[in-house]
């Protein structure tokens, strides 16, 4: 993905950071404790949802998540 063709604001943000889809589901959980929002998990099809533009705004919690 080429940071012209990003279809959303959080894809730009994982290609300025460098961060493959793998690495969100990886590091989501864990920024989700450090936040307070234990137990917060995102599925690989809704993160690319969310990626595509094709999903409603994240609910409150994965919103300070995303941008924790």
């Amino acid at each position: 993905m080429a940071a012209d063709r990003a279809r959303t604001r959080l894809e730009q943000k994982l290609y300025a950071a460098h961060l493959s889809q793998r690495d969100v589901l990886h590091r989501f959980p864990e920024e989700a404790t450090r936040l307070g929002e234990s137990g917060l998990v995102v599925s690989e099809r809704q993160l690319k949802r969310w990626l595509a533009g094709g999903a409603a705004n994240p609910r409150v919690a994965a919103s300070r998540v995303l941008e924790g």
